[in-house]
C-alpha cells in the first residue's frame, strides 16, 4: 500500500416487533472469512449431473441485522437472525435472483452446469434463463464464536438450449455448499465518518477487541498481525525492495484495494507496511490490523479510507530484492 493511495432480504412475519442483535459471542456479528465445497446436481431428460467446486468468500454480519457477502454483491445485504443460541440463519430474496444480471452466485452455477455438461457430453449450451425456487443458509458457531459452519441449499430451474440442436431444455439444479469459516477481525462499524475524531475512537475500540482474538499479535507500534502461513526465504530490510500480493479491508469489511505480483521498495509505504513486511520470510502470508498512526493517520485516502481509519491487510510476501 504506497502512501499516496494507492445473503437478501426477506419479509419475516415476527410475533415481536424486532430481533436484538448483540456483539456477544452468541451471534456471529463481525467479519468472517469462508471456505467449502459447492456440489450441484442437475436433472434434465432423465439424466443427472454431478459436480462440484471449491468456493472461498467473506461475509459481514452487521449488529442491525444485514449481511453483505463478496459472493453475492450484485444482490446487495441480506438479512439474518439467531433463532437459537449459537445459531444464524441468513435469508436472501430470491426474486432477485435471475440471469438478467448475472449475479456472482448463478454465473458460477451456470459455469459448473457447463463444465458438467461439457465433460459428460461434450456439448455447448446457451443459458437462457435461471429461476431461483428456494434459498436456505443455516449455520452455528463454534470455539465460543471464534469459529462457524453452515450450509446452503439453493434449488432452481434452468432453461438452456443446446449449440448443436436449438433444443431448450428445463433443467432442474440442486445446488450445495457446505462451508467453515473464522473470524476475520473484531465486529465494528467502524470508520465511514468525516469526523477524524470519531474515527480515531472506533479505530481505538476495534483494535483493542480485536487485540483478544486468538492468535493475533501486538509489536510495540501497535501494529497488529496473525500469521497465517509462515514463509521459509529470506526477511526485507527497511529500504529493500519486495514483490507481494495483498487485499486491503477495511474494519467494516468493505474491501478498497487489491493487487497481485506488485514491487515496491519498503520506505515508499505506509508504516504499517514497512514494519509489517520485515517480520515476514519470502512465502509468508500474514494479516495485518494496522492503526490509523502507521497508515494514512489524520489525511486519510482518496474517498475510501477516511481521516484517522483502521485498516486490514493481507499480504503474500512472493519475493525480496528486485
Amino acid at each position: 500500500m504506497r502512501r499516496s493511495t494507492s445473503l437478501l432480504t426477506l419479509l419475516l412475519a415476527f410475533s415481536v416487533s424486532r430481533v436484538a442483535f448483540t456483539a456477544s459471542y452468541i451471534d456471529p456479528v463481525g467479519l468472517w472469512e469462508i471456505n467449502g465445497t459447492s456440489t450441484l446436481r442437475a436433472s434434465f431428460s432423465g439424466l443427472t449431473l454431478p459436480s462440484s467446486v471449491e468456493i472461498g468468500d467473506t461475509l459481514q454480519f452487521h449488529e442491525d441485522g444485514r449481511i453483505n457477502s463478496q459472493l453475492l454483491s450484485t444482490l446487495g445485504d441480506g438479512q439474518w437472525l439467531t433463532p437459537r443460541k449459537n445459531a444464524y440463519r441468513i435469508h436472501y430474496d430470491v426474486s432477485k435472483f435471475s440471469e438478467s444480471d448475472i449475479p456472482s452466485l448463478l454465473f458460477r452455477v451456470a459455469n459448473l452446469f457447463s463444465e458438467a455438461v461439457l465433460k459428460n457430453f461434450g456439448t455447448t449450451f446457451i443459458v437462457e434463463d435461471i429461476k431461483v425456487k428456494s434459498y436456505r443458509d443455516t449455520g452455528k458457531l463454534l470455539d465460543k464464536g471464534l469459529a462457524m459452519k453452515g450450509s446452503v441449499n439453493i434449488k432452481a430451474n434452468l432453461k438452456f438450449k443446446t449449440a448443436e440442436d436449438q433444443k431448450t431444455v428445463i433443467a432442474k439444479l440442486d445446488f450445495r455448499t457446505r462451508y467453515k469459516g473464522e473470524r476475520y477481525s473484531a465486529p465494528s462499524s467502524c470508520c465511514s465518518s468525516d469526523d477524524a475524531a470519531q474515527n480515531l475512537a472506533d479505530s481505538q475500540a476495534f483494535l483493542a477487541e480485536n487485540a483478544t482474538l486468538p492468535k493475533v499479535q501486538r509489536t510495540a507500534s501497535g501494529l497488529q498481525y496473525r500469521v497465517i502461513e509462515e514463509g521459509t526465504g529470506i526477511r526485507p530490510g527497511p529500504t529493500e525492495t519486495v514483490t507481494v500480493n495483498y487485499r486491503g479491508i477495511l474494519p467494516s469489511g468493505e474491501r478498497f484495494d487489491s493487487n497481485s505480483n506488485v514491487s515496491f521498495a519498503l520506505d515508499q509505504v505506509i508504516p504499517g507496511w514497512t514494519e509489517g513486511l520485515q517480520l515476514m520470510q519470502e512465502g509468508a502470508y500474514y494479516r495485518f490490523y494496522i492503526p490509523p498512526e502507521l497508515a494514512y493517520g489524520e489525511t486519510g485516502s482518496g474517498s475510501g479510507i477516511k481521516p484517522n481509519t483502521a485498516l486490514i491487510f493481507d499480504v503474500q510476501l512472493l519475493k525480496v530484492g528486485g
